[in-house]
This record gives structure tokens, C-alpha cells and sequence, in this order.
């Protein structure tokens, strides 16, 4: 362990400018959406420049967060019709803009809803957000369909959105017609990105509505991917995982993986694999749809009180002579602390040469360089037995085949026996049967989970000696 952390060098040196490398690529400053409808809709943008750009659907184009866009819809099967939805940017994507761009949120107006506008006038509000994938259900949806719930008359669709994921876009059908200053006024120049446009000046005007600034980045080793964009697998997550009396594992949750063993001594033990990121990320739809026949509320002027403290929080309402409290039931989030790790190992460096980096620090400028390694040789991990996960691709569509590997690899100078790797799946990974394989004789038990998905279980056959190694691996499909 000694001779691998002495060859990851970092030195701080002056480096001639020519020697600089190139630096991260930035965060997209744009969300790209791709608007669709029945067959033969077109879209018409308003760029804020002389004359609108109208589109057939699907329309993908690359809009700046923090701005309104009204568009007009024309529909082939009503001439007569016009709808002018808005659309609220809220939120773009934590990656380069190369990458953005093959993930556009699916803006899709059915062709029920707009029957309900236009027969009924309802104003229909769909919130799409970015998926929490710890928070995600069970359900197969294709990247141009995601997933729609309805919420309740009352309840924000917003806050829904929030609780479950990030806010991106917020669409609003169901709005009147508007006039040409009003047009005028929500088409900010320079905010709307068409295809074949090579860049985007920057707009005369600061953003309109609050968004989901980027989040501050590391000058050398970039940006921090989000939570949201990553579909986690493999580690610890959650209780932490053990060997309980009776000699089973216990504290697997959904997306752990672990391998447990015993040694010539008889004592069972357990190591938790390396946790994963793929890029794979899915788009969900908050909708709340009002109809002009029904009241919702009466609100009256008067005096509002609010009191705020760490036990409860109440909000006196007054209105004439009638007096209403809203008391604070309950409070939820999505961001907890799930669990604390006493100390770091080392996982999946397995002959690698070497490691060397260089930093320079001008100013406020930090450059780093990684260079080509010399030498480093494999050194014992923080646990006897390892096991290291990969899959292929590491970047993939909602509704594509991913491949995972599982390496495991006895580090000590005993031999182990009654191997069994344990891989629970998290809700969006749907394991396809029959596409487990080991590449020494082994017994697969497939069993669900809590959150929808499968247990995968191998137990190895024969005893692994020391310095020996075995691979499984098995395909899923994204939800």
C-alpha cells in the first residue's frame, strides 16, 4: 500500500504555458428540450429576433434556464385551433453540452389534453423534473414517454416535483391568446438555440424566474455530477452490511453489492464492491389540471401571522370574522444522511503501473496535469477479498441493455471458501433472465427486492486460492 500512495505524487511546479492541458469541458449552459405532439403539429419559437421559426414536430431546440418561452402549436387535424403553452426553464443538466444535448426533456402534449383545452378550457400545469433514481419507481418508460402523475386539486405539482427529483421545465397549456407586445416581451434574444446554430450570444436581459444555478466545480478535476443524472449501483448504501449470528448477510439494500467468504479460521466475513455511476438519466411528469366549472378556494383579505420554530409551525388566517389555522403535520425531503463510513479503501486499482499528477496554481487559475505512469505494482487492498464492478457502456437511454461486471479477487496468502456475491438492484435496473455468467462453476438464485427489482445471487463452488480471481457478470435493462 505503501509503494502505491508514495507513486501518486502530487508537486506543485511552474509549468511553461505551452505545457498547459486543455481544460474540463464546461456544464451545459442550455436544456435542451424536444417538444412532440400528434402527427403533423408544428411548432412555432419566437427568438426575439424579426420573424418566428416554426418547426415540425419533434422540434429540438436548446433553451437558456431562467426564461419564459411562449410557442405556438398548429395542429393538421384542427386549422382552427390555436394553443400558445408557455414553457418555464427551470433547471439544466450537470454535464458538457456534447452530452446535453442526447438527453432533451420530453415535452409531450397528448392529444386528450388538448381535446380538455379546447372543449372544456381546463389549464393544464405539467412539471417535468429529473428523476431521483433512489426515488424512482418500478416502471418501464421509453425516452419519449416519461412517466405522468397526476396530483391531487390543492397539492402543488412543484413540490411534488421537487420531493421526487429536480425541477427542469414547467409547462402551461391552457393559457389565452396572447397579443404581439405580449410576445415581444417573453422573447428574450439570444435565448434559444436552433439546429445548425454554431453559438449563443449572451442575452441583453438577466434571467426572468429563479433556476437551479451550476453548481460550483473543482478548476482541475470538473464538476461534481449530480445525483439525479447518475443511476447508482454497487457499494454500501444505506444500513450498513454484516454478518448477523445465524451467518447470513444482512443490511443488503436496493443497489448493494457485497461478497461474503470464509476463511481457513471458519469466520464468515464480508467486502462491499465499488460503487458505479451510469449516465442514464430519466425525466418524470408532476400534472395538475384545473377546470373552470369547479372552485377551488376563496381567499380574503386581511392579516396573516406566521410563526416558525424547530417543534411545529402555525399560520393564522384571517378573513371578516372567520378564523382558519393550517398546523404543519409533517415535513419530507429527499436529501437524508444514510449512512457513515469509518474509514476509505481501496478498490479496483488492479495492475495499473502508475499514477503521477502535477498541479500549477497561478492566481486564481489551478491547472493540473496527469501524467503517463511510471511504475506501480498491485498492492493488498483494505480487505482480504475485493470486489471490484464495472459496466459497459457507462453511458446509455432510458430502455437500452447495460452489461455488469463483478471481478473478485483473493489478496491474502490463504485460501477462501463458500463464496457468495449478493447484488441487489435498485428500481430502474430490470435484470434480464438467462444473461448471468461465471466463469467458473457457480449456482444463480434470482429473487425480488423491496423497491421491484431482483436479488442476484451466486454461490461459487471450490475454494478460491491465494492471488486468484473470478469475474460474473450480467445484463439488465434501464427502466
Amino acid at each position: 500500500m505503501h509503494s502505491l500512495f508514495l507513486s501518486m505524487v502530487l508537486t506543485a511546479s511552474a509549468s511553461a504555458p505551452h505545457q498547459m492541458p486543455t481544460p474540463p469541458p464546461p456544464l451545459s449552459p442550455l436544456l435542451y428540450v424536444k417538444v412532440m405532439g400528434p402527427a403533423g403539429m408544428n411548432v412555432t419559437f419566437y427568438p426575439g429576433s424579426p420573424g418566428a421559426k416554426t418547426l415540425a414536430a419533434p422540434a429540438i431546440v436548446g433553451l437558456r434556464p431562467g426564461y419564459v418561452y411562449r410557442v405556438q402549436l398548429s395542429l393538421a387535424n384542427h386549422p382552427e385551433l390555436k394553443l400558445f403553452p408557455s414553457l418555464e426553464v427551470r433547471g439544466s443538466l450537470h454535464m458538457p453540452m456534447t452530452k446535453a444535448m442526447g438527453y432533451p426533456v420530453p415535452i409531450v402534449f397528448l392529444s386528450d389534453e388538448i381535446e380538455r383545452v379546447d372543449r372544456v378550457g381546463s389549464m393544464i400545469t405539467k412539471v417535468h423534473f429529473l428523476e431521483d433514481p433512489l426515488q424512482a419507481p418500478a416502471v418501464a418508460t421509453k425516452p419519449d414517454e416519461p412517466l405522468v402523475v397526476d396530483v391531487p386539486i390543492g397539492v402543488d405539482p412543484m413540490d411534488e416535483a421537487r420531493r421526487k427529483g429536480r425541477l427542469m421545465v414547467v409547462v402551461r397549456l391552457g393559457e389565452r391568446e396572447p397579443s404581439r407586445e405580449e410576445l415581444a416581451h417573453f422573447a428574450v434574444p439570444n435565448t434559444i438555440l436552433f439546429a445548425g446554430d454554431q453559438r449563443l450570444p449572451l442575452p441583453p436581459v438577466p434571467p426572468q424566474v429563479p433556476w437551479l444555478h451550476v453548481p460550483v466545480y473543482d478548476p482541475i478535476i470538473g464538476a461534481r455530477r449530480g445525483n439525479e443524472e447518475c443511476l447508482p449501483d454497487g457499494g454500501d448504501y444505506g444500513a450498513t452490511i454484516g454478518i448477523a449470528r445465524d451467518g447470513k448477510v444482512g443490511g443488503l439494500s436496493a443497489s448493494d453489492t457485497a461478497i461474503e467468504y470464509s476463511t481457513e479460521d471458519g469466520r464468515r466475513q464480508v467486502a462491499v464492491s465499488n460503487r458505479i455511476c451510469v449516465l442514464v438519466p430519466r425525466y418524470s411528469v408532476s400534472r395538475e389540471e384545473l377546470k373552470p366549472t369547479s372552485q377551488i378556494s376563496v381567499v380574503g383579505a386581511g392579516t396573516t401571522i406566521s410563526t416558525k420554530t424547530a417543534v411545529n409551525a402555525m399560520a393564522p388566517f384571517r378573513a371578516s370574522v372567520d378564523v382558519g389555522v393550517t398546523m404543519l403535520a409533517g415535513m419530507q425531503s429527499k436529501e437524508s444522511v444514510h449512512s457513515m463510513d469509518g474509514k476509505v479503501c481501496l478498490h479496483g486499482f488492479d495492475t495499473i503501473k502508475g499514477v503521477q499528477i502535477s498541479g500549477t496554481i497561478a492566481g486564481a487559475r489551478a491547472v493540473g496535469i496527469v501524467k503517463e505512469p511510471d511504475e506501480i505494482s498491485a498492492a493488498p487492498f483494505c480487505e482480504p477479498i475485493s470486489l471490484f464492478k464495472w459496466s459497459e457502456p457507462k453511458e446509455a437511454q432510458v430502455g437500452e441493455v447495460v452489461t455488469f461486471f463483478l471481478r473478485y479477487h483473493n489478496h491474502t496468502k490463504e485460501s477462501v471458501d463458500n463464496l457468495v456475491i449478493s447484488d441487489s438492484l435498485i428500481a430502474r435496473l430490470e435484470y434480464i433472465p438467462g444473461s448471468a455468467r461465471a466463469n467458473r462453476e457457480a449456482t444463480l438464485t434470482v429473487q425480488p427486492n423491496e423497491v421491484g427489482s431482483v436479488i442476484l445471487r451466486w454461490e461459487l463452488s471450490g475454494k478460491l486460492p491465494p492471488g486468484d480471481s473470478g469475474v460474473v457478470a450480467f445484463q439488465v435493462r434501464v427502466r
